[in-house]
């Protein structure tokens, strides 16, 4: 969980209230994936997946950093049939998302349990 003291320059900003008593984003994220039973993250970092990509702080979720998304997406695709359980491939939007649909579709056409996550930031994010 994100304590107010990490997020630079907002803990005294008046209007927000204390940051340590909501989650943000990527612990909910965390908690979610968790109790699906997600093990394994893969992705290719990049600036808006960076944070995301800080999940595996989560007990029992493993982080796996790819050179491309598609190596992400055949990998989680992969596992994901191994083992029966979903797992996640990660990717920046645009072009990145575009990557993820060479190994998402197969998976999708063999059923293959994989969860594909395209994070797009807000241009408005961080911004009052």
């Amino acid at each position: 969980m994100c304590s107010s003291s990490t997020v630079a320059g907002r803990r005294d900003t008046p209007g927000i209230s204390d940051l340590s008593a909501s989650p943000i984003a990527t612990d909910v994220i965390g908690r979610a994936l968790n109790a699906a039973g997600v093990r394994r993250v893969f992705g290719h970092p990049g600036d808006e997946v960076v944070d995301l990509m800080k999940v595996p702080g989560e007990p029992g979720i493993e982080c796996l950093l790819t050179g491309h998304e598609s190596t992400a997406a055949f990998m989680a695709a992969t596992i994901g049939r191994l083992t029966g359980m979903p797992d996640v491939c990660l990717s920046i939007p645009g072009p990145g998302a575009g990557d993820l649909v060479l190994g998402v579709g197969p998976a999708y056409l063999d059923r293959d349990p994989v969860l594909a996550v395209a994070i797009d930031e807000s241009p408005y994010a961080g911004r009052r």
